[in-house]
C-alpha cells in the first residue's frame, strides 16, 4: 500500500512538472 501511495505521489509530481 505504501509503495502504491509513493508511486502515486511520484506520478503527481511528474504531472505538475510537465505543466
Amino acid at each position: 500500500m505504501l509503495v502504491s501511495f509513493y508511486g502515486f505521489c511520484m506520478e503527481v509530481n511528474l504531472w505538475h512538472l510537465d505543466q
